[in-house]
């Protein structure tokens, strides 16, 4: 005859106490006492519920297994990984380095607060990243979740990127006369922000990346919004605040489990204080653009000369309004000035 082994068993036995309550009496009184404080106070039971996700969170990550070789955190220690995603934030470049030298013409990954970046190491494996499909391999998704772009920049850039195709199109036809433009209007930046300031025989003290970043935006917002616009100091302003905003707001937002984003995006983001200063100050520039192609057929060359001209000329319904063609300049702004601001600042601190 088979026989059966009840495994709760061990919870009815009684322990060793005055009373003689089993395991399973003292779990049943510290459940009813843990939902009766609860119960009393609401806000102990959110920050447990949050807590408890968090911790779940914590470990599913530490608890992850894969075959691709991690840099810049101790492997032996079980927080390891906790100790390596806030290592790269002031040291990322070490990390990098010692994971290159070691992993040449491989893929190895260093880890960051709650993911890893995986980096691609030799010629072949770059160019075979660039041979993946956009199906295979999302810019578009990717950015989404990296800067938070319905948070930072508004759900409609992500939902209708109507402004990508246009980008790519008129980019590589045009090319040669904006890099014309930009040449053309690097001059009058420096002078402006640095050169007048600092006349022959003398020493001028200027914060490095501030006064890059003042310049680099000038010089691209001429290809952006023309020469007129490019050179306004307000607009200048509202294109590296919100450019700053993004980059932070989605540091802090990507600091917290996913289900806390709407959350924290909705606490963090600035994209609402961002957006009427810049539709303001573009706002007459597009109303004459718009009166000018109501006056008269305008040439394709005419219509070349800058990105609102393209936006323009291609919007249509709800993307042709003043809002969104300032958003999807701001938009542009923040890719640009962001990265472009900091190679040059690194190249003129390493010279």
């Amino acid at each position: 005859m088979a026989t059966y082994f009840d495994p709760t068993l061990f919870l009815r036995l009684p322990l060793f106490t005055s009373d003689g309550k089993s395991l399973q009496d003292w779990l049943m009184l510290f459940k009813d006492q843990t939902m009766h404080t609860l119960a009393r106070d609401p806000l102990l039971s959110i920050s447990a519920i949050i807590n408890g996700a968090i911790t779940l969170y914590v470990l599913k990550f530490l608890l992850s297994k894969s075959q691709i070789p991690g840099f810049g955190y101790p492997h032996w220690f079980p927080a390891g990984r906790i100790y390596g995603g806030a290592r790269f934030f002031v040291d990322s470049s070490t990390m990098i380095s010692k994971g290159y030298k070691a992993s040449k013409g491989k893929v190895f990954k260093i880890p960051r607060w709650r993911s890893w970046v995986y980096i691609l190491s030799g010629d072949k494996l770059v160019d075979d990243f660039h041979h993946f499909s956009d199906k295979e391999l999302s810019l578009l998704d990717s950015a989404k979740h990296e800067l938070q772009i319905p948070y930072t920049m508004g759900a409609s850039v992500h939902d209708d990127p109507y402004h990508l195709p246009i980008l790519r199109q008129k980019l590589t036809r045009n090319l040669n006369y904006l890099v014309t433009e930009i040449l053309d209007e690097a001059v009058p930046a420096f002078n402006t922000i640095i050169g007048q300031h600092c006349p022959p025989g003398t020493i001028f003290h200027f914060k490095g990346l501030l006064s890059i970043t003042r310049i680099v935006a000038q010089t691209f917002n001429r290809i952006l919004v023309g020469p007129d616009l490019c050179r306004d100091t307000a607009y200048n302003a509202v294109s590296i605040q919100f450019a700053s905003n993004v980059m932070f707001t989605s540091l802090i937002i990507n600091l917290f489990p996913r289900f806390l984003h709407p959350l924290v995006g909705r606490i963090c983001s600035k994209f609402g204080s961002n957006l009427p200063k810049a539709i303001s100050l573009t706002r007459s520039l597009v109303e004459k653009r718009r009166a000018l192609m109501r006056s008269r057929d305008l040439t394709e060359e005419e219509m070349n000369t800058d990105f609102l001209w393209w936006f323009l000329a291609t919007a249509t319904g709800e993307q042709a309004t003043t809002e969104s063609l300032a958003t999807r300049i701001l938009v542009v702004n923040a890719a640009t000035i962001h990265t472009s601001s900091m190679v040059c600042f690194r190249d003129v601190y390493q010279r």
